[in-house]
């Protein structure tokens, strides 16, 4: 326990000792140790590659881009041409790549972290996410080739992302104690502890 003594001169004249729980040097020690971890962003990261990876594959699933628009369907004649199956699930090889845990790289550096996607798509993937407006058939006749976004996240993988954060965080600062007592001797006696907002508490004793 570390305390101080002083005066007050004035309206009110007394001896106040101010006794720290704990002591500075435990509390400088846990912010050592709590700027530590909060330098380590492997973990929540590694949560955050999860999250995008399953909200792309929903993309597939549900035939919707991250904005939660439906995809177009396919024109009447490629459809009846027999060769339109599931939207962008002929293969499956642009939802392979798409979804790929290689497609979400992770770079850690001391202090920071990103998380970003970059997959090896085949050359028809990207075409498929924007669009071609400008395309046309073998004879030149207009022929658009509609957006089906899957590249992105939805609004609420998004929020997710944000509350694992916020949970890893939570979880290196919820261990961080601090408090300040202070005892005032006269002319009254009392000892009332220091909040964490900076206001004084109640009086407990």
């Amino acid at each position: 326990m570390a305390s101080s003594q002083g005066s007050i001169s004035g309206a009110f004249s007394g001896e106040i000792t101010f006794n720290w729980y704990p002591e500075p040097i435990v509390i400088a020690n846990q912010l050592r140790t709590m700027a530590g971890a909060l330098m380590q962003m492997e973990g929540p990261l590694e949560g955050a590659r999860a999250i995008s990876q399953q909200n792309i594959g929903e993309h597939f699933d549900t035939k919707t881009g991250p904005d939660g628009e439906s995809w177009p369907e396919w024109s009447e004649s490629y459809a009846e041409s027999g060769r339109g199956v599931e939207l962008l699930e002929q293969s499956g090889a642009l939802r392979a790549a798409a979804t790929a845990p290689s497609a979400f790289h992770i770079n850690v550096w001391n202090g920071g972290g990103e998380l970003f996607f970059d997959a090896d798509l085949p050359s028809y993937g990207l075409a498929h996410h924007s669009g071609l407006s400008g395309r046309t058939n073998r004879w030149g006749a207009p022929s658009p080739l509609p957006a089906r976004p899957f590249i992105g996240l939805s609004e609420d993988a998004e929020i997710a992302i944000v509350e694992t954060f916020d949970a890893w965080v939570g979880s290196i600062v919820g261990g961080f104690s601090s408090g300040i007592y202070v005892h005032e001797h006269t002319p009254s006696h009392w000892v009332q502890t220091r909040l964490p907002s900076g206001r004084w508490g109640p009086r407990i004793k």
